[in-house]
């Protein structure tokens, strides 16, 4: 009974603790992180605007004009890319406010195949993120996967969508963009003016997918525990017995 209690707190506690599973994470604290590159439109600040006292986030300033016509954070580093299959990915999440003084921000994801929506293909979060200049920082969590994006067409004049599927692009993410958009079918972004911050960006995974492995390697770890209390003669055998113990285990929960 002890056990069961056990592994239904655990349970609890991982698949209700995001920090337990994130993916890739950054707090901007040493730095970009790739977000853009580290150069070019936006940069790290540190002000009284932060959520905390000293707390770095990145500073945006789109002024619908040029090149800060709109909203777009972007990064195409290993750390953020590459097969989200393989890396579990389910979400976004990240922290945002909008200081501007009249205009909302729309938050979307986008993901391709290629480092712009000019070329390859595009997938977009269908539903948006709704983020008024007066609503404060809050925390944003966008859905990553095949019901929840749209193809977007090419940024070119007249583009048509890319050829790939949702699983082409998702198996081999060059790119992903935060963006402000009211079209679920564009990954750039819509003119926006006034400053907006972004802070504690994280890609999460399914949080059960998490819990079940962890969760697994505790039975086996307190199963081998109170055989050995109950059998301390046994111990010297114990590690010939220990890759049949995780065979059969491994047999009768495929899952795991």
């Amino acid at each position: 009974m002890k056990l069961l209690n056990f592994i239904v707190l655990i349970s609890i506690i991982l698949t209700t603790t995001d920090t337990c599973a994130s993916i890739s994470t950054t707090d901007f604290n040493q730095g970009h992180d790739g977000w853009n590159n580290g150069n070019g439109l936006w940069s790290v600040k540190t002000d009284e605007n932060g959520i905390d006292s000293n707390n770095p986030y990145l500073f945006m300033d789109p002024n619908a004009v040029g090149k800060k016509r709109g909203l777009i954070a972007w990064n195409n580093s290993e750390k953020w890319t590459g097969n989200y299959a393989e890396k579990g990915v389910t979400n976004i999440r990240f922290d945002a406010r909008n200081a501007s003084t009249s205009n909302p921000l729309y938050f979307r994801v986008a993901i391709g195949d290629s480092l712009n929506p000019m070329s390859g293909t595009w997938f977009v979060s269908d539903s948006l993120s709704l983020l008024n200049y007066n609503d404060g920082w809050t925390s944003i969590h966008l859905d990553i996967n095949a019901n929840s994006m749209v193809k977007a067409s090419s940024a070119m004049m007249s583009g048509s969508p890319g050829p790939g599927s949702f699983n082409d692009v998702f198996t081999n993410v060059v790119a992903i963009r935060i963006i402000s958009q009211s079209s679920a079918f564009s990954a750039v972004a819509q003119d926006h003016y006034g400053d907006v911050y972004i802070d504690s960006v994280a890609l999460i995974p399914e949080p059960h997918t998490v819990g079940f492995i962890t969760i697994s390697s505790l039975i086996l770890a307190m199963r081998r525990n109170s055989h050995k209390k109950k059998h301390p003669h046994l111990r010297s055998q114990l590690p010939s017995r220990l890759p049949q113990i995780e065979d059969e285990f491994t047999t009768q929960h495929p899952d795991f």
